[in-house]
């Protein structure tokens, strides 16, 4: 049987993750671990210099920047990018109508336009440098009601823009995909939205999904696809919590 090696593998790349919270420093993690340099993004210093202090590997930088703003994007300096990954987004947690049109903006104007400025300063790097990779941490809640309307209509925004993405820039070799998680959380908390363990999803899990996504030695042949890491929560959508599997035997 011919054996065939498509693609690079992470080791020795450049990435650049948008997003310190716990999913976004996490793929920082993970994608340092496995030789990648890494440049991680985000709007809050707090939150930057946290990540900073939790990870010791002189192959991460880290960049204030608000991806909301069009003049700091511009400003970004980007020698090269192999993998980009989209690991943020805004939620009012604001129900219904009580939604406010700044909610909208903020939904819309973060999660939505941001990924696209971001997208424009760094596509022409990578396909200069022979192409790479673009995930979208996007959610369950771009099919799902979320009961927060502007987080779930711009949760399904991204996944449009990753589809489109994916056909407009396969003739650069830039592969695009997104992973979908349901409760993701740091610390163990119990969920009855999970089939699955009935607990929260660590945010290594999804780090895991993302570096697979990236690699190309795995997933060279992967794009325009979202990997779902939801525990079976959107199995049956909202009936799960009231209607849970018997567990009594």
């Amino acid at each position: 049987m011919m054996s065939h090696s498509h693609g690079k593998p992470i080791s020795g790349c450049s990435a650049i993750v948008v997003g310190a919270g716990a999913i976004g420093t996490s793929i920082a993690e993970a994608l340092l671990d496995r030789g990648a340099s890494v440049m991680l993004l985000d709007r809050d210093e707090a939150r930057l210099s946290a990540c900073s202090s939790s990870i010791s590997n002189e192959g991460l930088t880290v960049n204030r920047i608000d991806v909301g703003d069009a003049d700091a994007v511009e400003g970004l300096s980007v020698a090269s990018c192999d993998i980009l990954v989209f690991a943020f987004g805004v939620q009012s947690e604001v129900n219904g109508m009580a939604e406010t049109e700044d909610h909208w903006r903020q939904a819309l104007e973060t999660n939505v336009a941001g990924p696209a400025r971001l997208a424009r300063k760094i596509v022409p790097v990578m396909a200069a440098g022979g192409g790479g990779s673009i995930t979208f941490v996007s959610s369950i809640h771009a099919h799902l009601p979320s009961r927060w309307a502007s987080y779930s209509a711009s949760k399904a925004a991204q996944e449009a823009q990753m589809r489109e993405w994916a056909v407009d820039l396969a003739q650069h070799a830039i592969r695009v995909n997104a992973v979908a998680p349901g409760w993701v959380s740091a610390e163990e908390r119990k969920s009855r939205l999970a089939l699955l363990h009935q607990r929260t999803i660590p945010p290594e899990y999804i780090a895991n999904a993302v570096c697979f996504l990236a690699d190309e030695t795995q997933s060279a042949f992967t794009t325009g696809s979202v990997l779902t890491i939801d525990a079976g929560a959107s199995l049956y959508s909202g009936r799960v919590p009231f209607d849970p599997p018997d567990t009594a035997r």
